[in-house]
């Protein structure tokens, strides 16, 4: 159930997530955490929905 619950934070996929590989598994089941996009820096965190490994990107 937790592992259902870690995956409703999760928004539809932007187009850097779905161009996207996770760089922990390599798995393309990639997905955007949703108030981690810092429009300052340009910053976008995205989560691998296979893995649950999260990892920054500049945009």
């Amino acid at each position: 159930m937790s592992e259902l619950l870690d995956h409703s934070v999760v928004v539809q996929a932007s187009a850097l997530a779905r161009m996207s590989c996770c760089v922990a598994c390599g798995g393309q089941d990639v997905g955007d955490h949703p108030g981690e996009f810092d429009p300052q820096d340009w910053v976008a965190v995205l989560v691998c929905l296979s893995c649950g490994h999260r990892w920054s990107v500049n945009c």
